[in-house]
């Protein structure tokens, strides 16, 4: 996983694993409303 300083993530699976859902798990949001998801990107052959 890295990290860059404006709060976005990668995360990269070493071994390629045949995966149908994405799961977003969010541990502190930044305001009272919740969070804020602007683009979410998965790339793979289709199962």
């Amino acid at each position: 996983m890295v990290t860059s300083n404006r709060g976005v993530e990668q995360v990269e699976l070493n071994a390629p694993e045949p995966v149908r859902h994405v799961r977003v798990h969010g541990v502190k949001r930044k305001t009272e409303w919740g969070y804020s998801l602007y683009e979410l990107w998965a790339f793979g052959t289709p199962l």
